[in-house]
């Protein structure tokens, strides 16, 4: 979610400001290293045409992505400047992005095996408030 973010340090300090302390904060948002994301950002014109091709819905049911808070450095300077600590942050896999068709699900599942892991499509981490 943390793509759709337009002001990233106003939404950490304010998710810092509802967890008590000792909460925690769990994300999972897009990598913006993979290199989808950087061929999403590149496509941003043909954006709508393609979310009603490819996953069956309206270009108003597509929000506006930022990619403000989608790297591990970004991630780790906001969740700091916040008042959260580190538990883990990980880069994970996930083919099912291109699960169009069987030739390109296949493609993208070789391919997560070959890609650096900072660079896979997803980042996921647990935050504790302190």
């Amino acid at each position: 979610m943390l793509e759709h973010v337009p002001d990233p340090p106003r939404a950490f300090a304010e998710m810092r400001r509802v967890i008590r302390p000792g909460g925690h904060f769990i994300l999972l948002t897009p990598n913006a290293r993979h290199w989808l994301l950087a061929l999403n950002r590149s496509l941003r014109w043909t954006r709508g045409r393609l979310v009603g091709r490819f996953y069956d819905r309206t270009e108003a049911d597509t929000f506006p992505a930022f990619y403000r808070a989608n790297t591990a450095a970004q991630i780790e300077r906001l969740a700091r400047s916040a008042g959260f600590e580190r538990v883990s942050l990980r880069f994970i896999g996930d083919p099912t992005y291109l699960a169009f068709t069987e030739p390109l699900f296949r493609l993208a599942c070789l391919l997560e095996q070959v890609i650096p892991r900072q660079m896979r499509v997803h980042l996921v981490g647990e935050y504790i408030a302190a």
